[in-house]
Protein backbone atom coordinates (compact mmCIF):
# COMPACT_ATOMS: atom_id res chain seq x y z
CA UNK A 1 0.00 0.00 0.00
CA UNK A 2 1.30 3.66 -1.13
CA UNK A 3 1.59 5.83 1.65
CA UNK A 4 -1.04 8.86 1.26
CA UNK A 5 0.52 12.07 0.98
CA UNK A 6 -0.26 15.73 1.74
CA UNK A 7 -1.58 17.33 -1.26
CA UNK A 8 -2.08 13.74 -3.30
CA UNK A 9 -4.61 14.85 -5.92
CA UNK A 10 -7.59 12.37 -7.30
CA UNK A 11 -9.78 12.90 -10.06
CA UNK A 12 -12.95 10.71 -11.52
CA UNK A 13 -15.43 11.70 -14.49
CA UNK A 14 -18.88 10.11 -15.15
CA UNK A 15 -21.88 10.74 -16.08
CA UNK A 16 -25.05 9.73 -14.57
CA UNK A 17 -27.90 8.06 -17.14
CA UNK A 18 -31.32 8.03 -16.82
CA UNK A 19 -31.53 4.70 -16.16
CA UNK A 20 -28.65 5.19 -13.27
CA UNK A 21 -31.30 7.46 -11.59
CA UNK A 22 -34.09 5.49 -11.76
CA UNK A 23 -31.73 2.21 -10.18
CA UNK A 24 -30.95 4.53 -7.78
CA UNK A 25 -34.76 5.57 -6.66
CA UNK A 26 -35.66 2.03 -6.70
CA UNK A 27 -32.53 0.90 -4.47
CA UNK A 28 -33.18 3.70 -1.97
CA UNK A 29 -36.76 3.91 -1.85
CA UNK A 30 -36.24 8.30 -2.69
CA UNK A 31 -38.96 8.18 -5.53
CA UNK A 32 -39.59 12.25 -5.23
CA UNK A 33 -41.15 13.22 -8.93
CA UNK A 34 -38.30 15.27 -9.14
CA UNK A 35 -36.26 12.37 -9.66
CA UNK A 36 -38.93 10.21 -11.83
CA UNK A 37 -40.56 13.31 -13.80
CA UNK A 38 -38.96 15.56 -15.89
CA UNK A 39 -38.62 19.33 -15.85
CA UNK A 40 -39.95 21.56 -18.45
CA UNK A 41 -36.65 21.61 -20.27
CA UNK A 42 -36.76 17.25 -20.33
CA UNK A 43 -34.07 17.23 -18.06
CA UNK A 44 -34.29 14.68 -14.94
CA UNK A 45 -32.20 15.55 -12.25
CA UNK A 46 -30.06 13.18 -10.29
CA UNK A 47 -30.61 12.17 -6.56
CA UNK A 48 -28.03 14.22 -4.20
CA UNK A 49 -26.66 11.09 -2.50
CA UNK A 50 -25.96 9.43 -6.44
CA UNK A 51 -23.67 12.55 -6.97
CA UNK A 52 -21.95 11.97 -3.35
CA UNK A 53 -20.98 8.52 -5.04
CA UNK A 54 -18.53 10.11 -6.90
CA UNK A 55 -16.20 11.20 -3.62
CA UNK A 56 -16.54 7.89 -2.27
CA UNK A 57 -15.31 5.81 -5.84
CA UNK A 58 -11.84 8.04 -5.10
CA UNK A 59 -12.11 6.58 -1.40
CA UNK A 60 -12.35 3.41 -2.82
CA UNK A 61 -9.62 3.21 -4.69
CA UNK A 62 -7.23 3.54 -1.59
CA UNK A 63 -8.68 1.70 0.14
CA UNK A 64 -10.37 4.36 2.46
CA UNK A 65 -12.28 4.10 5.46
CA UNK A 66 -14.29 6.67 6.22
CA UNK A 67 -15.50 7.91 9.84
CA UNK A 68 -17.58 11.03 8.75
CA UNK A 69 -18.41 12.63 5.42
CA UNK A 70 -20.03 15.99 4.87
CA UNK A 71 -21.69 17.63 1.69
CA UNK A 72 -22.76 20.80 0.40
CA UNK A 73 -25.19 20.23 -2.37
CA UNK A 74 -24.79 23.82 -4.43
CA UNK A 75 -26.44 23.24 -8.01
CA UNK A 76 -28.76 20.47 -9.39
CA UNK A 77 -27.43 17.74 -11.51
CA UNK A 78 -29.23 16.08 -14.29
CA UNK A 79 -29.00 12.96 -15.95
CA UNK A 80 -26.28 12.54 -18.92
CA UNK A 81 -24.28 15.59 -17.86
CA UNK A 82 -20.67 14.35 -17.32
CA UNK A 83 -19.47 15.47 -13.68
CA UNK A 84 -15.69 15.94 -13.05
CA UNK A 85 -14.99 15.10 -9.25
CA UNK A 86 -11.41 16.36 -7.27
CA UNK A 87 -10.30 14.61 -4.24
CA UNK A 88 -7.26 16.20 -2.37
CA UNK A 89 -5.73 14.58 0.82
CA UNK A 90 -5.65 17.63 2.92
CA UNK A 91 -3.85 15.39 6.31
CA UNK A 92 -2.07 12.12 6.65
CA UNK A 93 -0.95 10.95 9.69
CA UNK A 94 0.66 7.69 9.79
CA UNK A 95 -0.54 5.36 12.72
CA UNK A 96 0.67 2.07 14.17
CA UNK A 97 -1.08 0.31 11.61
CA UNK A 98 -2.74 2.59 9.75
CA UNK A 99 -2.92 6.62 8.41
CA UNK A 100 -5.66 8.91 9.75
CA UNK A 101 -6.82 10.94 5.75
CA UNK A 102 -8.65 13.88 5.93
CA UNK A 103 -10.15 14.59 2.16
CA UNK A 104 -11.46 17.08 0.74
CA UNK A 105 -13.41 17.30 -2.29
CA UNK A 106 -15.37 19.33 -5.38
CA UNK A 107 -17.47 18.12 -8.15
CA UNK A 108 -18.12 20.42 -11.13
CA UNK A 109 -20.70 19.86 -13.71
CA UNK A 110 -19.80 20.62 -17.76
CA UNK A 111 -19.77 24.46 -17.37
CA UNK A 112 -17.17 24.23 -14.48
CA UNK A 113 -19.70 25.02 -12.09
CA UNK A 114 -19.68 23.56 -8.43
CA UNK A 115 -22.25 21.33 -7.90
CA UNK A 116 -21.18 19.62 -4.51
CA UNK A 117 -18.16 20.05 -2.47
CA UNK A 118 -17.03 18.30 0.98
CA UNK A 119 -14.49 16.75 3.17
CA UNK A 120 -14.51 13.30 4.78
CA UNK A 121 -12.43 12.30 7.75
CA UNK A 122 -11.43 7.82 8.04
CA UNK A 123 -8.37 5.74 7.68
CA UNK A 124 -6.29 3.62 5.40
CA UNK A 125 -5.00 0.29 7.05
CA UNK A 126 -2.06 -0.59 5.70
CA UNK A 127 -1.52 -4.21 3.86
CA UNK A 128 0.39 -6.64 5.27
CA UNK A 129 2.76 -8.63 2.90
CA UNK A 130 1.15 -10.67 1.17
CA UNK A 131 1.81 -14.38 1.55
CA UNK A 132 3.37 -16.25 -1.36
CA UNK A 133 1.50 -19.43 -2.10
CA UNK A 134 3.37 -22.62 -1.89
CA UNK A 135 4.82 -24.28 -4.68
CA UNK A 136 2.53 -26.97 -6.24
CA UNK A 137 3.89 -30.55 -6.15
CA UNK A 138 5.59 -31.47 -9.03
CA UNK A 139 2.93 -34.20 -11.43
CA UNK A 140 3.73 -37.72 -10.75
CA UNK A 141 5.21 -38.28 -14.23
CA UNK A 142 8.07 -35.99 -13.54
CA UNK A 143 8.97 -37.48 -9.64
CA UNK A 144 11.72 -38.00 -11.04
CA UNK A 145 13.13 -34.99 -12.57
CA UNK A 146 12.24 -33.44 -9.42
CA UNK A 147 14.24 -35.50 -7.11
CA UNK A 148 17.37 -35.11 -9.97
CA UNK A 149 16.44 -31.16 -9.36
CA UNK A 150 16.09 -31.46 -6.12
CA UNK A 151 19.74 -30.50 -4.78
CA UNK A 152 20.08 -27.58 -6.77
CA UNK A 153 17.00 -26.44 -5.95
CA UNK A 154 17.51 -27.17 -2.34
CA UNK A 155 20.90 -25.45 -2.59
CA UNK A 156 19.39 -22.01 -4.23
CA UNK A 157 16.76 -22.01 -1.50
CA UNK A 158 19.37 -22.39 0.76
CA UNK A 159 21.45 -19.59 -0.04
CA UNK A 160 18.02 -17.36 -0.46
CA UNK A 161 17.38 -17.73 3.18
CA UNK A 162 20.71 -17.80 4.48
CA UNK A 163 21.07 -14.27 2.87
CA UNK A 164 18.03 -13.17 4.62
CA UNK A 165 18.84 -14.50 8.00
CA UNK A 166 21.14 -11.14 8.73
CA UNK A 167 18.21 -9.01 7.48
CA UNK A 168 15.68 -10.38 9.93
CA UNK A 169 16.31 -7.86 12.81
CA UNK A 170 13.60 -9.06 14.62
CA UNK A 171 15.08 -12.32 15.48
CA UNK A 172 17.19 -13.14 18.71
CA UNK A 173 20.45 -14.83 18.01
CA UNK A 174 19.56 -17.76 19.33
CA UNK A 175 16.68 -18.07 16.47
CA UNK A 176 18.98 -17.51 13.78
CA UNK A 177 21.40 -20.47 15.37
CA UNK A 178 18.44 -22.56 15.20
CA UNK A 179 17.35 -21.53 11.79
CA UNK A 180 21.03 -21.73 10.29
CA UNK A 181 20.81 -25.60 11.88
CA UNK A 182 17.58 -26.13 10.13
CA UNK A 183 19.38 -24.93 6.91
CA UNK A 184 22.33 -27.05 7.18
CA UNK A 185 19.83 -29.96 7.34
CA UNK A 186 16.87 -29.45 5.82
CA UNK A 187 15.55 -31.15 2.96
CA UNK A 188 13.58 -29.46 -0.01
CA UNK A 189 10.28 -30.87 -0.11
CA UNK A 190 7.82 -31.03 -3.17
CA UNK A 191 6.01 -28.32 -1.49
CA UNK A 192 8.68 -26.52 -2.03
CA UNK A 193 9.51 -25.92 1.83
CA UNK A 194 12.53 -26.89 3.94
CA UNK A 195 11.79 -29.82 6.19
CA UNK A 196 13.95 -31.15 8.80
CA UNK A 197 13.34 -35.16 9.81
CA UNK A 198 13.38 -36.35 13.22
CA UNK A 199 14.04 -33.31 14.85
CA UNK A 200 12.12 -33.96 17.79
CA UNK A 201 14.24 -32.31 20.13
CA UNK A 202 14.07 -28.84 18.95
CA UNK A 203 10.42 -29.40 18.41
CA UNK A 204 9.77 -30.46 22.23
CA UNK A 205 8.84 -34.04 21.73
CA UNK A 206 11.59 -36.40 22.84
CA UNK A 207 15.22 -36.05 23.65
CA UNK A 208 16.21 -38.59 20.93
CA UNK A 209 18.25 -35.94 18.69
CA UNK A 210 21.20 -33.90 19.12
CA UNK A 211 20.98 -30.58 17.56
CA UNK A 212 24.05 -29.28 15.67
CA UNK A 213 23.71 -25.43 17.22
CA UNK A 214 26.27 -24.34 19.98
CA UNK A 215 23.19 -23.75 22.06
CA UNK A 216 22.03 -25.21 25.94
CA UNK A 217 18.77 -27.11 25.56
CA UNK A 218 16.39 -24.80 27.47
CA UNK A 219 17.88 -21.67 25.10
CA UNK A 220 17.03 -23.93 22.04
CA UNK A 221 13.72 -24.84 23.56
CA UNK A 222 13.21 -20.73 24.33
CA UNK A 223 14.28 -19.99 20.75
CA UNK A 224 11.80 -22.87 19.53
CA UNK A 225 8.92 -21.29 21.15
CA UNK A 226 9.23 -17.99 19.64
CA UNK A 227 9.90 -19.22 15.88
CA UNK A 228 6.83 -21.63 16.73
CA UNK A 229 4.73 -18.32 17.72
CA UNK A 230 6.08 -16.19 14.50
CA UNK A 231 5.11 -18.89 12.77
CA UNK A 232 8.40 -19.53 11.06
CA UNK A 233 8.47 -23.45 12.51
CA UNK A 234 5.74 -25.56 11.79
CA UNK A 235 4.89 -29.17 13.08
CA UNK A 236 4.92 -31.24 9.77
CA UNK A 237 2.24 -33.14 11.19
CA UNK A 238 1.39 -35.23 7.64
CA UNK A 239 4.67 -36.85 8.46
CA UNK A 240 4.70 -37.85 12.13
CA UNK A 241 5.12 -41.31 13.03
CA UNK A 242 3.05 -43.82 15.18
CA UNK A 243 4.69 -42.92 18.76
CA UNK A 244 4.73 -39.46 18.07
CA UNK A 245 8.17 -38.47 18.96
CA UNK A 246 9.64 -38.31 15.08
CA UNK A 247 8.23 -35.30 13.91
CA UNK A 248 9.30 -33.21 10.83
CA UNK A 249 9.45 -29.83 11.43
CA UNK A 250 8.70 -27.47 8.18
CA UNK A 251 10.40 -23.71 8.04
CA UNK A 252 8.22 -21.65 6.25
CA UNK A 253 10.13 -19.88 3.69
CA UNK A 254 7.49 -16.89 3.24
CA UNK A 255 7.36 -16.11 6.90
CA UNK A 256 11.16 -15.45 6.76
CA UNK A 257 11.23 -13.11 3.86
CA UNK A 258 8.63 -11.11 5.55
CA UNK A 259 10.46 -10.89 8.51
CA UNK A 260 13.61 -9.59 6.45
Amino acid sequence: MTAPKVGQVLEWRRAFTEDDIRAFAELTGDKGRHHLERDEKGRLMAHGLLTATLPTKLGGDLHFIAADMNFQFLRPVYADEELLCRGKVEKAVKETRRWAVTFSFVVTNPKGKTVMKGDTRGVIYRELAPKKAAAAPPPARDRAAFISDAPRARAALVAELSALLPKAATLTPDEVDVLRHILAYGGYGEDGRLRVPSFAVLWGAAQSYVPAVRLEPERVSAAVRLLRRRGVLKAAEDEQHAGGHDVSVVLDADVLRALA
